[in-house]
């Protein structure tokens, strides 16, 4: 689930897992690095992104609402496990990176 409303920005899906391989300690690139992906703007500008999803529930252009569903965490791309990476950028140049502790504190 989101924790913010906002409007869908980009999107991939239909990505599996890339293989890790232990001799040589890389990940075989068949698959793109972040897997499956949501990106979406809220009404500050800020740019929030969710990889390495399962699946993708949600289509570039849609509007979402906080709470709601876009997808289902898994390990896709370059994973060795099943998680989330959450990332909120300042806006869609992707220069600062911002602490979501408070964003989510205020989620709970």
């Amino acid at each position: 689930m989101t924790p913010v409303s906002g409007t869908v920005t980009g999107t991939a899906s239909g990505h599996g897992t890339n293989a890790w391989n232990e001799e040589t300690g890389t990940f075989e690139t068949t698959c793109p690095p972040n897997g499956n992906f949501v990106r979406l703007e809220d009404s500050a500008g800020r740019e929030h992104v969710f990889l390495h999803l399962h699946t993708v529930g949600v289509e570039v252009g849609d509007t979402v609402t906080a709470f709601q569903q876009i997808g289902t965490a898994n390990n896709s791309g370059n994973s060795r496990g099943d998680h989330l990476h959450y990332t909120i950028w300042r806006n869609s140049s992707r220069q600062q990176a911002l602490d979501p502790e408070g964003l989510l504190a205020a989620c709970e």
